[in-house]
Protein backbone atom coordinates (compact mmCIF):
# COMPACT_ATOMS: atom_id res chain seq x y z
CA UNK A 1 0.00 0.00 0.00
CA UNK A 2 2.85 2.55 1.07
CA UNK A 3 4.38 1.82 -2.67
CA UNK A 4 1.12 2.29 -4.19
CA UNK A 5 0.96 5.89 -2.38
CA UNK A 6 4.63 6.69 -3.68
CA UNK A 7 3.82 5.38 -6.86
CA UNK A 8 0.92 7.72 -7.25
CA UNK A 9 2.87 10.71 -5.94
CA UNK A 10 5.70 10.10 -8.13
CA UNK A 11 3.15 10.11 -11.28
CA UNK A 12 1.65 13.16 -9.91
CA UNK A 13 4.85 15.16 -9.61
CA UNK A 14 6.08 14.21 -12.79
CA UNK A 15 2.75 15.27 -14.22
CA UNK A 16 2.77 18.45 -12.73
CA UNK A 17 6.68 18.76 -14.26
CA UNK A 18 5.67 18.35 -17.88
CA UNK A 19 3.05 20.96 -17.88
CA UNK A 20 5.18 23.50 -16.22
CA UNK A 21 7.76 22.80 -18.80
CA UNK A 22 5.07 22.92 -21.75
CA UNK A 23 3.81 26.52 -19.95
CA UNK A 24 7.35 27.84 -19.40
CA UNK A 25 8.17 26.77 -23.32
CA UNK A 26 4.26 28.74 -24.52
CA UNK A 27 5.60 31.80 -22.28
CA UNK A 28 9.58 31.98 -22.92
CA UNK A 29 10.45 34.92 -25.13
CA UNK A 30 11.04 34.47 -28.79
CA UNK A 31 13.89 36.69 -29.76
CA UNK A 32 13.73 38.72 -33.33
CA UNK A 33 15.12 36.63 -35.60
CA UNK A 34 13.13 37.63 -38.56
CA UNK A 35 12.15 40.97 -40.56
CA UNK A 36 8.60 42.56 -39.44
CA UNK A 37 9.22 44.03 -43.69
CA UNK A 38 10.09 41.09 -45.60
CA UNK A 39 10.26 38.38 -43.13
CA UNK A 40 13.68 37.48 -44.12
CA UNK A 41 16.94 37.33 -41.32
CA UNK A 42 17.46 40.49 -39.57
CA UNK A 43 21.06 42.02 -39.91
CA UNK A 44 22.28 43.90 -36.96
CA UNK A 45 23.24 47.23 -38.26
CA UNK A 46 19.61 47.69 -39.47
CA UNK A 47 17.58 48.50 -37.24
CA UNK A 48 15.28 51.95 -35.76
CA UNK A 49 14.10 51.85 -32.44
CA UNK A 50 10.32 52.36 -31.59
CA UNK A 51 8.28 53.10 -28.20
CA UNK A 52 11.46 51.68 -26.17
CA UNK A 53 11.98 48.71 -28.62
CA UNK A 54 15.02 48.03 -30.97
CA UNK A 55 13.31 46.75 -34.54
CA UNK A 56 15.58 44.97 -36.69
CA UNK A 57 15.62 44.44 -40.33
CA UNK A 58 17.62 42.55 -43.17
CA UNK A 59 18.32 45.48 -45.22
CA UNK A 60 18.39 49.70 -44.62
CA UNK A 61 15.14 50.48 -46.78
CA UNK A 62 12.97 47.79 -44.87
CA UNK A 63 13.52 50.72 -41.88
CA UNK A 64 11.80 53.24 -44.07
CA UNK A 65 8.54 50.82 -45.06
CA UNK A 66 8.58 50.32 -41.15
CA UNK A 67 8.34 53.75 -40.09
CA UNK A 68 4.97 54.34 -42.36
CA UNK A 69 2.98 52.09 -40.38
CA UNK A 70 5.34 51.49 -37.29
CA UNK A 71 2.75 50.17 -34.55
CA UNK A 72 1.02 48.08 -36.90
CA UNK A 73 4.55 45.83 -37.14
CA UNK A 74 4.97 46.19 -33.72
CA UNK A 75 1.85 44.93 -32.72
CA UNK A 76 2.01 42.39 -35.47
CA UNK A 77 5.43 41.27 -34.04
CA UNK A 78 4.43 41.41 -30.48
CA UNK A 79 1.38 39.01 -31.09
CA UNK A 80 3.15 36.52 -32.68
CA UNK A 81 5.18 35.89 -29.58
CA UNK A 82 8.38 38.05 -30.54
CA UNK A 83 10.12 40.04 -28.06
CA UNK A 84 11.65 42.77 -29.28
CA UNK A 85 14.93 44.02 -28.04
CA UNK A 86 14.69 47.22 -25.35
CA UNK A 87 16.41 50.11 -26.81
CA UNK A 88 19.35 50.32 -24.76
CA UNK A 89 20.48 53.58 -22.79
CA UNK A 90 22.71 56.40 -23.94
CA UNK A 91 25.88 55.97 -22.82
CA UNK A 92 26.42 57.91 -19.59
CA UNK A 93 30.31 56.26 -18.67
CA UNK A 94 34.00 56.50 -20.15
CA UNK A 95 34.35 52.87 -21.66
CA UNK A 96 38.04 52.68 -20.56
CA UNK A 97 37.69 54.03 -17.26
CA UNK A 98 34.35 54.13 -16.10
CA UNK A 99 34.03 57.43 -15.40
CA UNK A 100 30.53 59.42 -15.84
CA UNK A 101 30.37 61.22 -18.94
CA UNK A 102 27.90 63.84 -20.01
CA UNK A 103 26.62 64.20 -23.60
CA UNK A 104 26.07 67.96 -22.92
CA UNK A 105 29.64 68.73 -22.13
CA UNK A 106 32.13 65.95 -22.43
CA UNK A 107 33.98 65.35 -25.02
CA UNK A 108 34.16 62.52 -27.92
CA UNK A 109 36.01 60.25 -30.43
CA UNK A 110 34.02 58.48 -33.67
CA UNK A 111 35.21 55.26 -33.77
CA UNK A 112 33.82 52.43 -35.52
CA UNK A 113 30.53 54.18 -36.41
CA UNK A 114 29.92 55.30 -33.32
CA UNK A 115 30.32 58.53 -31.21
CA UNK A 116 32.33 57.31 -27.89
CA UNK A 117 31.76 59.97 -25.15
CA UNK A 118 35.15 60.40 -23.38
CA UNK A 119 36.50 61.61 -19.89
CA UNK A 120 40.45 62.51 -21.76
CA UNK A 121 42.52 62.05 -24.86
CA UNK A 122 44.35 59.13 -23.30
CA UNK A 123 40.15 56.89 -23.08
CA UNK A 124 40.05 58.71 -26.56
CA UNK A 125 42.79 56.76 -28.20
CA UNK A 126 42.66 53.62 -26.24
CA UNK A 127 38.79 53.28 -28.17
CA UNK A 128 40.00 54.36 -31.28
CA UNK A 129 42.77 51.69 -30.97
CA UNK A 130 39.90 48.91 -30.05
CA UNK A 131 36.20 50.43 -30.87
CA UNK A 132 34.75 46.66 -30.83
CA UNK A 133 35.99 46.06 -27.08
CA UNK A 134 35.04 49.20 -25.76
CA UNK A 135 31.25 48.80 -27.48
CA UNK A 136 31.35 45.44 -26.04
CA UNK A 137 32.18 47.10 -22.49
CA UNK A 138 28.62 49.68 -23.26
CA UNK A 139 26.63 47.05 -24.05
CA UNK A 140 27.52 44.43 -20.82
CA UNK A 141 26.07 48.01 -18.91
CA UNK A 142 22.96 48.02 -21.43
CA UNK A 143 24.33 51.19 -22.82
CA UNK A 144 25.05 52.30 -26.25
CA UNK A 145 27.41 55.45 -27.58
CA UNK A 146 25.24 57.30 -30.48
CA UNK A 147 26.00 56.29 -33.97
CA UNK A 148 27.73 57.97 -36.91
CA UNK A 149 25.99 58.11 -40.15
CA UNK A 150 28.27 56.21 -42.76
CA UNK A 151 29.57 58.71 -44.93
CA UNK A 152 28.52 57.29 -48.88
CA UNK A 153 31.71 56.42 -51.10
CA UNK A 154 32.25 58.28 -53.91
CA UNK A 155 32.65 56.87 -57.02
CA UNK A 156 36.59 57.26 -57.63
CA UNK A 157 37.04 57.54 -62.15
CA UNK A 158 40.16 55.29 -62.82
CA UNK A 159 42.83 56.97 -65.03
CA UNK A 160 42.36 55.54 -68.67
CA UNK A 161 38.76 54.80 -67.84
CA UNK A 162 36.31 55.32 -71.14
CA UNK A 163 33.63 56.54 -70.47
CA UNK A 164 30.54 54.46 -72.08
CA UNK A 165 28.03 56.98 -74.67
CA UNK A 166 24.48 57.78 -73.90
CA UNK A 167 21.94 55.49 -75.20
CA UNK A 168 20.42 57.37 -78.36
CA UNK A 169 17.07 58.59 -77.78
CA UNK A 170 15.83 58.56 -81.68
CA UNK A 171 12.78 57.56 -83.05
CA UNK A 172 14.65 55.91 -85.79
CA UNK A 173 16.70 57.27 -88.57
CA UNK A 174 19.67 57.36 -85.71
CA UNK A 175 21.01 61.56 -86.12
CA UNK A 176 18.72 63.11 -83.39
CA UNK A 177 19.26 63.85 -80.02
CA UNK A 178 15.89 62.16 -78.59
CA UNK A 179 12.87 60.50 -80.03
CA UNK A 180 10.58 63.53 -79.67
CA UNK A 181 12.38 65.36 -81.84
CA UNK A 182 13.07 63.21 -84.13
CA UNK A 183 13.78 64.92 -88.08
CA UNK A 184 13.65 61.50 -89.58
CA UNK A 185 14.70 60.64 -93.12
CA UNK A 186 13.30 62.63 -96.41
CA UNK A 187 14.03 59.69 -98.37
CA UNK A 188 13.02 56.82 -95.74
CA UNK A 189 9.70 58.24 -95.28
CA UNK A 190 9.94 58.98 -91.89
CA UNK A 191 8.65 61.77 -89.89
CA UNK A 192 10.26 64.80 -90.12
Amino acid sequence: MHTRHTMILLLGLALLLTAGAALAAQASPKAQTDCPVHGKPVQDQFYTDFEGYRIYFCQDTCAETFNKKPKQYLDTMLKSGVTAAKTPAPQSICPPCGMKVDPKSSSAVEAGGYRFLICSDYCGAKIKADPAKYLAKLKEKGQEPARVAPVPAKPVAVAGEAKAAPASKCGGCGKCPSKSSCLGDEKSGEKK
